[in-house]
């Protein structure tokens, strides 16, 4: 039986190394598809394993066939080279079962620092048993494999089932149940193929490979030990690939629910514009009723007013010349409230100064006016500019200013207000600060609730200039509404208009 499978030993080492490479080469793969689980995060040195081990296990068929056939016999560096090949696939396994169970954002560098130490820990070793076998290579080789599948190799595998079985309740959680039962398989395999596979090793110096060895392994069982790894691998590399399949049902349902979002959001967000859009209609008829009320009632009347003083003057012109001239005073002083009381009504639709002197004039006679009719002082900080903007911008400026502190004056019981202007890299940027009693902005933008028009409104305007608008509030902590517009579309424009 031993001289059976002593002739075909080079095919179990093809079929083992096939097993491992082709789980290396399916998850190398598979590492652009999968999303972002714990599990893609570890799968790169699971895939280093597998086609390194895989490239080791055909290295010792070459050997073994170039022995048997060429009587070929490996020199010694080349045995060297074959046991790093061994300890790094081992020390990759390790890292893919140490970031199963030890995720690197839990536990920034830990992993990196325990790979480190066992890389140490087993060069010691080597070392050691160098120093130990009087620096003999052949028996010193012998028993540094037996170093390498004892340190590394065994608790690399056992890292790897327990890191299996802690994907597998992930899996669970996120509803792949038939997925989760071959991560169990595969952990099995990981853990038969560590502790089985790699405890028995070729005979040498090294306890216990001096009783529990390959030879032994064979006489027992009458299978060598070989035969179990590849069986074990082609387990391991069966169970992992179909359950890798579970990251394309994950996929296909967080892309399907991504879409569903993304409806959702265009339909909210259509439908609070369709809301913004009629109440905008309101507001501007019931702008257009309070301009009629204050020209009926303050400009009608007083044109009424002076239409009966001059009818009065122009009869006492002919009797009583005095007279005449007081009620014409009267009236001149009628005629400039009446000018300045239309001036105040022009300036409150949109102020001269914007167009004749741009946005930081028109934002300084603003915040004066703001500061002379109500409790709220506002402080303005203005960075001047290097060239006028197109006057659509300033204007959204402007209305954004006008917006936020009749909020702030109606809304928000603050002592003070910030209005800070400037422009910088390559942005104009627009900040309103305030120490009022604060908010909730995701209550008061939630198109499900009963929106803050006026903050939906400000928002509008600056999506539409395709720029940025950020509202941080909080209750009791105040307002700040940060706006920024990009200049680079509009330099040319501003230069080209002013």
């Amino acid at each position: 039986m031993s001289e059976v499978f002593s002739s075909r030993l080079p095919h179990i080492f093809l079929l083992y190394g096939l097993a491992f490479f082709a789980l290396g080469l399916a998850v190398s793969l598979e590492l652009g598809r999968v999303l972002e689980f714990r599990f893609k995060r570890t799968l790169r040195p699971l895939a280093l394993f597998g086609l390194v081990h895989g490239s080791h296990e055909w290295f010792e068929m070459f050997e073994i066939v170039g022995q048997q056939t060429y009587d070929f016999v490996a020199p010694t560096w080349l045995e060297w080279i074959r046991l790093l090949v061994l300890a790094f696939s081992f020390l990759a396994l390790s890292a893919f079962g140490l970031g199963m169970l030890r995720p690197a954002q839990q536990f920034p560098g830990r992993n990196v620092w325990f790979l480190l130490t066992m890389s140490a820990v087993y060069v010691m070793g080597v070392l050691e048993i160098g120093a130990w076998q009087h620096w003999s290579v052949d028996a010193w080789l012998k028993a540094a494999d037996a170093w390498t599948r004892y340190t590394l190799g065994i608790p690399g595998a056992l890292s790897a089932a327990a890191g299996l079985l802690v994907q597998r309740r992930i899996f669970l959680k996120e509803g792949l149940f038939a997925y989760a039962n071959y991560l169990i398989w595969a952990a099995v395999a990981f853990a038969l193929y560590g502790v089985v596979g790699q405890f028995v090793t070729s005979p040498s110096a090294l306890f216990p490979s001096t009783v529990i060895n390959t030879e032994r392994f064979l006489d027992t069982v009458g299978l060598p030990v070989q035969l179990f790894r590849a069986g074990m691998a082609g387990l391991i590399a069966v169970c992992t690939i179909r359950a890798l399949r579970g990251f394309d049902v994950h996929r296909r349902r967080e892309l399907a629910a991504a879409q569903r979002q993304a409806q959702e959001a265009v339909a909210r967000r259509d439908a609070l514009r369709g809301e913004l859009l009629r109440h905008s209609v309101t507001t501007q008829e019931e702008e257009r009723a309070r301009i009629a009320r204050e020209l009926h009632d303050e400009i009608g009347q007083t044109l009424t007013g002076l239409a009966a003083g001059l009818r009065g003057a122009q009869q006492w012109l002919s009797t009583d010349l005095e007279r005449a001239r007081l009620q014409l005073r009267q009236l001149e002083g009628m005629t400039v409230r009446a000018i300045g009381e239309l001036g105040n009504l022009v300036a409150d639709l949109r102020p001269s100064l914007l167009d004749d002197m741009g946005l930081n004039a028109a934002l300084s006679w603003y915040t004066d006016e703001v500061n002379r009719r109500g409790p709220t002082q506002v402080e303005l900080v203005i960075q001047e500019a290097p060239y006028r903007l197109p006057l659509e911008i300033e204007t959204i400026f402007f209305r954004i200013t006008q917006e936020a502190l009749t909020n702030v004056i109606r809304h928000a019981k603050a002592s003070c207000a910030v209005v800070e202007f400037g422009c910088r890299d390559g942005k104009a940027a627009l900040r309103i600060s305030d120490d009022g009693v604060g908010f909730n902005p995701g209550a008061a933008l939630d198109g499900d609730a009963k929106p803050g028009w006026g903050l939906v409104g400000i928002r509008e305007r600056v999506q539409l200039a395709g720029g940025e608008c950020h509202i941080e509030s909080a209750p009791g902590k105040g307002t700040t509404v940060t706006v920024e517009i990009p200049l680079l579309a509009t330099k040319e424009q501003g230069n080209g208009a002013h």
